[in-house]
């Protein structure tokens, strides 16, 4: 069975039909709308939550984190991070926590795990990152940059509390 000329003339102007439609369809930003964005962005000084990787630990070590907000030297707050039991990664021997509450990006956070040195959060900053999809081009502005215990995180946005000295079983 064989479809007639006319047919397949109708199937190919469909096809072109919607294939124009959807190149109409894509959303490009203008270097005005992401500059706008990004100044936005910059002015960000606090962000909403937080998520927490925490590996090495047994669960009852890292159950709940007390974690002190400082304001230069002054500790100004604190709080506890609680680990969710059911998050447990047993291939990364990891769990995950996460902070519901505002958190300055000026300021600096500390994390006390009792028995251990402190992990410090500091120099945190919005940063713009794309996000596409297969019709258009958008942006977010997400806390993508910090210093972690010292190191300095780009284009992250959960601080991972390792416990120093432990390696996983495929590192030797």
């Amino acid at each position: 069975m064989t479809l007639s000329n006319t047919m397949k003339r109708l199937i190919l102007c469909g096809a072109l039909l919607v294939l124009l439609c959807c190149q109409g369809c894509f959303h490009r930003w203008s270097e005005e709308q992401r500059a706008q964005f990004e100044a936005e962005c910059r002015l960000v000084d606090t962000v909403q939550g937080l998520s927490l990787t925490i590996t090495g630990f047994r669960y009852d070590e890292v159950d709940s984190i007390r974690v002190y907000e400082l304001e230069g030297k002054t500790a100004v707050d604190s709080f506890y991070a609680y680990s969710d039991w059911h998050s447990y990664d047993s291939l990364r021997s990891t769990y995950y926590a996460h902070i519901d509450r505002t958190l300055h990006l000026t300021n600096e956070y500390v994390f006390f795990i009792p028995g251990y040195k402190l992990y410090r959060l500091s120099d945190m900053k919005m940063i713009v990152w794309a996000q596409w999809t297969m019709m258009s081009e958008g942006y977010g502005c997400v806390m993508g940059s910090f210093v972690f215990d010292g190191k300095q995180f780009e284009h992250d946005t959960s601080p991972h509390l390792k416990k120093r000295g432990f390696k996983y079983s495929w590192e030797k």
